[in-house]
């Protein structure tokens, strides 16, 4: 199989010192190399300072330029709409790593906990019970989880290095013109990955099939299942919500509708572009 192109990404969390958190996603492909950073309080998220950096992008110039319209920005479930809007007129990938960020900083609240609040990892437990019901097949299906999301943390000590993600898209040309995407995700508390296979100029999918290796209890492992269910998307065209519906809505996995909506039909959009992957774009969103 014809080696093509890869994209990989890495989220890490950590905290340099007791009243700071900071938090990067860095992505990297052949064409680019970028990556978005935040300073977080620990006790409140809020965003401190943010930074927007392009070590390298085909055609253009570096970028390094702090962000002050997303300092005060919580660092949280919800921000969405006012990350979007703190980052308008930048790039596409600004937006995308800003938010990958965040993800990381709700992540590494779980070795947070005291600072925001909570007496114990069982009242943490409790309020995501209650805020999260039916956000995806762990909070769907509470009835049948037999381990709370403490036991899966377990007995870690992160003083330092709080959370780290790493995702990753590799794709193959097929002698029949279409391609073959794999992509994979590996974090602190979850690994999953999905293989598809698409047809034709809009990126058809025909073929799919994936699982959930690791993850909080074995109901989520059960996600996998549905992935088959992506066969007749068009990546090119399809929005993350009907990649989700597909996958399972509130009764899927997180992860596997992350790697699908974005990450395959990322990929798929970018090769059908007249530039191909990583058409160019300006970084500083001028």
């Amino acid at each position: 199989m014809e080696y093509s192109g890869q994209r990989h990404w890495h989220c890490q969390v950590t905290r340099p010192a007791k009243d700071l958190v900071e938090a990067k996603t860095t992505h990297l492909s052949v064409t680019t190399e970028a990556m978005a950073s935040l300073v977080v309080d620990p006790v409140s998220l809020t965003v401190r300072e943010a930074r927007w950096t392009v070590y390298r992008q085909a055609g253009d110039r570096p970028v390094d330029m702090p962000v002050a319209a997303v300092t005060g920005i919580t660092a949280h479930f919800g921000c969405g709409p006012a990350l979007r809007k703190a980052l308008a007129g930048f790039p596409a990938l600004a937006v995308e790593l800003f938010a990958e960020t965040v993800r990381g900083v709700i992540q590494a609240e779980t070795f947070l906990t005291r600072e925001r609040g909570f007496a114990s990892m069982e009242d943490y437990d409790d309020f995501w019970k209650q805020s999260q019901a039916g956000s995806c097949r762990y909070y769907s299906n509470l009835d049948r989880v037999s381990r709370k999301w403490a036991a899966h943390v377990g007995d870690q000590r992160r003083p330092d290095v709080l959370f780290n993600r790493f995702k990753a898209a590799v794709w193959h040309p097929l002698p029949s013109g279409d391609f073959f995407i794999t992509a994979t995700l590996a974090d602190s508390f979850h690994d999953a990955g999905l293989t598809v296979q698409t047809t034709g100029p809009d990126f058809t999918v025909v073929r799919a099939a994936g699982a959930v290796r690791r993850a909080p209890d074995a109901v989520c492992l059960e996600a996998g299942e549905a992935v088959g269910e992506l066969a007749g998307i068009v990546l090119t065209q399809a929005d993350k919500r009907t990649v989700a519906r597909a996958l399972g809505g509130p009764q899927g996995c997180v992860h596997l509708i992350d790697l699908a909506g974005d990450v395959c039909r990322g990929v798929a959009v970018a090769l059908a572009a007249p530039e191909g992957d990583g058409g160019k774009t300006n970084p500083a969103g001028r």
